[in-house]
């Protein structure tokens, strides 16, 4: 499992064991201003993350250049999905 995963799965733990309380200080009228903005920042925690998961590598940006130091007489050929690669000669 990887990292973000746990994190989510934590977050909504939380969230779930909060939950209850932040329900009942909502019809009891008995819920601070700071409870009710510390209950909306873990949604909003939990929101992000999920949003990042989804996200994810997907929008990555790869910057690079490509260095052309002259002529070659060979070159290596990748199969995909094999890793391996043949060398040819030109």
């Amino acid at each position: 499992m990887e990292d973000l995963d746990e994190l989510i799965l934590l977050q909504l733990k939380r969230i779930t064991t909060d939950v209850g309380d932040f329900a009942i200080g909502i019809s009891t009228k008995q819920i601070t201003r700071g409870e009710q903005i510390g209950f909306a920042h873990k949604l909003v925690d939990l929101a992000e993350s999920i949003n990042e998961r989804v996200d994810g590598p997907a929008d990555l940006i790869v910057d690079g250049s490509a260095i052309d130091d002259g002529p070659s007489d060979s070159w290596q050929l990748a199969s995909p999905g094999r890793g391996s690669g043949q060398s040819c000669r030109a």
